[in-house]
């Protein structure tokens, strides 16, 4: 019970700040909090989906691509196999081309010879050896005709000699060879155009016909063809045999002991040649393109070199499918795949075919597919990140930390990690760290306007109690007010009828009071009416054209004898001509009449009352002014506001309504004038009236 007295005894104020922290300020930061506590859940449930995101698009990508290799392999081992090379390397070009998925295929047997699509490697070591040296060994002819081209330097008998023996050439390699013998001898005997038509024969022979030191005998056969040219003057023939034979040293890399004298011997030849007249931007332009290949392949021989070395060594026989990872040139790690052939032709030697999976289609394709799914997310990327940390897909991405998830993956490229990342580049912490600044940004507005909506009410209830504690003290002062020339005019009226009272100047003293109190009844009733319309925004006036200076003199003439009574002293200063102006007469006067009724007072000690009237800049000014305390600071702009009686210890002492200070001014603004009013604590107040006399003329 204690408690619910001393809630009665708080003040209205205290009570509604009270249930505005309880019922609305509270519970909304209490649910805010909850909500941003929420928020720090989120983050570790942010980091699950993520991760489980980037484990599913990497489970996507590998059985894609598992898939496509299935498809390959498959395709693979049921193909039928050449056993010529030539033919084989046309399989492998077609295979490639029509697979989008390799970059790199070639066939490697147990011997370790390549076969590639633009390159043969053999093995020297698994070559049998060809006695040519025997089968030569076996021509008497070809025995003679040395012993004449050597010993004896008889070059046509050696030529009739080799010319015998190939009648007698029982093989292709024999007869390609003693063609050797024969051009050597024809190009010595300087008839370079007989050479030639030999040495042309030879050059169009295939690589496995070899001379006496396993030199093929097509390489031979350009290289002195080249010679017979330029002996014959014939520099453009010369110098396209050389770009021939220069394509041919290319594309058979170190496949005999002699490799390096005619590669450098043709490289110096056709450096000379470039600088000669013959030589024209064609043939410029063919070398260019051919040294281009040269690098191309000389880098596609290293790579099958090593391919190939890594698949000999850690495949099994038995094996149907392997994986290894190499190295490249440039350091990059590279994954290799071979497959176990099957072959109905026992004379294919070559069990394994080696294939690199094409990293650009993996990322331009299938990754690119994999990243256009709608559950990434609408400001999330797919992308590949490398061992050192930077963008491999897409290119030129500047890295974003260290994304929101990612995944190495191992089965296909173990160097590369699957990232997804938001593409303003934040991670899980910072997208945490934005929403907890958004969220408490909206929570802090949220909360202000809460806050701002209870001051407000706060506020409006504020003012409504003060309000109506105002409305309260009028009723009660207006009471008052009415109580007294009421009760004065009954006390003397009652005299008057019940007491027989011959002194003449006694009963006019009587009937003054009376008349005196009735004139203060019909002030207070008629600003009582006023106020009412006015605050009800009914209130008009009635304008006439009417001389402001008499109203104003009639005014302060009927109240002077009321002040000199009360032991004021009122001084007058009018102008001495007329002012007409359009206005309400009664209402100026009681515009009048309450401002030096509110001097009256509010003047204490020094009962003094001055009224001046003056014409100044088209306008008309009257200035009421008291010697009362004066008016504070505090309340000087509040004066004018209806039931406001200056601070309560003032109102408290001084009886009043409250409201003839806003009828005035409601009164002078409808002239379209306007009041001011001008204090100084201890020197009183000056209460200005200023009237257009230009609104009149307009």
């Amino acid at each position: 019970m204690t408690v619910f007295k001393r809630f009665r005894q708080i003040s209205a104020k205290t009570k509604i700040l009270l249930f505005a922290l309880l019922l609305i300020i509270f519970p909304s930061v209490f649910l805010g909090f909850l909500g941003y506590k929420s928020i720090g859940g989120r983050e570790l449930r942010l980091k699950d989906n993520y991760t489980s995101l980037v484990g599913l698009l990497k489970d996507r990508l590998e059985g894609n691509l598992r898939q496509l290799e299935e498809i390959f392999v498959r395709e693979i081992r049921a193909y039928e196999w050449s056993d010529d090379i030539p033919a084989v390397q046309l399989q492998l070009e077609n295979i490639q081309r029509g697979s989008p998925l390799t970059r790199e295929l070639f066939l490697v047997d147990a011997e370790g010879e390549i076969i590639h699509p633009d390159v043969h490697l053999a093995n020297p070591s698994a070559i049998p050896p060809r006695d040519v040296s025997a089968l030569a060994g076996n021509n008497t002819d070809i025995s003679a005709g040395e012993r004449y081209e050597f010993l004896e330097n008889n070059y046509s008998q050696a030529l009739r000699s080799y010319r015998n023996a190939m009648g007698q050439a029982s093989s292709i390699q024999v007869q390609a060879y003693i063609r050797l013998l024969m051009a050597r001898c024809l190009f010595k005997m300087k008839d370079y155009s007989q050479a030639s038509e030999q040495y042309s024969y030879l050059a169009e022979t295939d690589k496995e016909l070899i001379s006496m030191d396993g030199t093929p005998l097509k390489i031979i056969g350009l290289s002195q063809l080249s010679e017979s040219y330029s002996r014959l003057g014939q520099d453009q023939d010369s110098c396209l045999t050389l770009l021939k034979l220069y394509q041919e040293l290319i594309s058979t890399p170190h496949g005999f002991d002699s490799y390096d004298f005619y590669r450098q011997t043709v490289e110096d030849e056709l450096e000379r040649l470039s600088r000669q007249p013959a030589w024209d931007d064609g043939y410029q332009i063919q070398w260019d393109r051919l040294k281009v290949e040269d690098i191309d392949l000389q880098h596609t021989v290293r790579f099958l070199e090593a391919a190939g070395s890594a698949v000999l060594e850690r495949t099994t026989k038995d094996s149907p499918i392997s994986r290894q990872i190499i190295q490249d040139e440039d350091g990059d790690s590279i994954q290799i795949a071979s497959v176990a052939l099957s072959s109905s032709n026992s004379q294919v030697p070559h069990n394994r075919l080696v294939y690199e999976i094409d990293q650009r289609f993996v990322l331009e394709n299938i990754l690119t597919e994999i990243g256009k799914k709608d559950d990434i997310g609408r400001r999330n990327r797919v992308g590949i990140v490398s061992e050192e940390g930077s963008f491999v897909f897409p290119e030129g991405t500047p890295l974003p930390s260290l994304g929101l998830a990612s995944e190495t993956l191992v089965d296909y490229f173990p160097w590369w990690r699957l990232v997804v990342y938001d593409t303003e580049g934040k991670t899980v912490e910072q997208i945490i760290r934005r929403e907890k600044l958004l969220y408490g940004g909206a929570l802090l507005g949220v909360f202000v306007l809460i806050l701002g909506g209870a001051l407000l009410t706060l506020r409006a209830a504020i003012h409504e109690t003060e309000a109506a504690r105002l409305k309260s003290e009028f009723v009660s002062n207006v009471s008052h007010e009415l109580k007294t020339p009421l009760a004065l005019i009954r006390l003397f009226g009652e005299t008057l009828e019940m007491e027989d009272i011959q002194d003449h100047k006694q009963r006019k003293k009587f009937s003054h009071i009376i008349t005196r109190e009735s004139q203060r009844l019909s002030q207070l009733v008629e600003n009582v009416l006023d106020f009412s319309k006015i605050d009800a925004g009914r209130k008009e006036y009635n304008f006439e054209q009417a001389d402001i200076v008499q109203v104003a003199s009639q005014t302060l003439e009927a109240y002077r004898y009321y002040l000199k009574d009360q032991g004021y002293e009122l001084e007058t200063s009018l102008p001495g001509e007329s002012i007409q102006m359009r206005i309400d007469k009664d209402a100026i006067s009681q515009a009048i009449l309450n401002l030096v009724s509110n001097a009256e007072k509010f003047s204490q000690e020094t009962k003094f009352i001055g009224v001046k009237m003056f014409q100044k800049d088209h306008e008309v000014w009257i200035d009421v002014e008291d010697k009362g305390p004066g008016i504070p600071e505090s309340v000087l702009g509040q004066i004018f506001d209806k039931f406001n009686r200056g601070t309560r210890e003032i109102a408290r002492e001084i009886q009043g309504s409250g409201i003839g200070l806003t009828i005035t001014k409601h009164i002078i603004e409808g002239h379209g004038g306007r009041i001011t009013v001008e204090s100084k604590m201890g020197a009183g107040s000056h209460f200005i009236i200023n009237l257009s006399l230009q609104r009149e003329k307009a």
